[in-house]
């Protein structure tokens, strides 16, 4: 079972971009999960740039397909001004186009305004996640849920429509990485899903 780290590692150079492979235990049915797809996108964008590009600003990003089997991934800069760079990238696996990506990465601006950051949510009184269980794989849960550590700190119930989860990798190095951000934002199993399963919280 191929761990995050290594498949960004394992990422390969080609004459026209690059290349990875698709392992099962990362599908989302029958395509790989769109946080990996996404991922791989900014990781052979990092590599094409050799570390030479302003902070990532803003990122699009679309699943056109299913990416399956070898994947080809292609960068393409767009355009590239005194600040800001804009780059393209296609991954394209056997049925065709599957993901397109665009990245934009600006140097910071002197402004002659001074604004207070926009102040932290409220984050609800829940317990730590080291106190719950890491929720067990559900009935018709995707492959790609394996790799991800999750806690239900609030489940879902008819008082209140809120839902909290713990989540991290499982993989310690994508902890601290901006290509393991891509990934766990989609990683919670859906609303819907929800009330079908008997949730249990608290650890032994």
């Amino acid at each position: 079972m191929p761990s995050f780290s290594s498949l960004l590692s394992g990422l390969e150079k080609t004459e026209s971009g690059y290349r990875a492979t698709v392992f099962e235990d990362w599908l989302q049915g029958r395509t790989l999960y769109g946080g990996l797809s996404t991922a791989l996108s900014y990781e052979a964008v990092r590599q094409s740039l050799d570390g030479a590009t302003p902070p990532l600003r803003s990122a699009q990003i679309a699943f056109i397909g299913p990416a399956s089997g070898d994947l080809a991934i292609k960068v393409t800069p767009l355009r590239q001004g005194r600040s800001v760079h804009f780059l393209s990238v296609d991954v394209v696996g056997e049925k065709g186009l599957a993901t397109r990506a665009t990245f934009c990465f600006g140097a910071a601006r002197g402004s002659s305004l001074t604004l207070d950051p926009p102040a932290m949510p409220d984050v609800p009184d829940v317990p730590a996640p080291e106190n719950l269980l890491d929720i067990p794989p559900l009935p018709g849960a995707p492959n790609f849920i394996k790799h991800f550590d999750m806690r239900l700190a609030i489940p879902p119930g008819k008082e209140k429509a809120a839902v909290l989860f713990w989540v991290r990798h499982r993989d310690i190095k994508a902890h601290q990485s901006v290509e393991g951000f891509w990934r766990w934002p989609t990683a919670c199993p859906p609303p819907s899903l929800l009330p079908k399963v008997k949730w249990s919280r608290s650890a032994p």
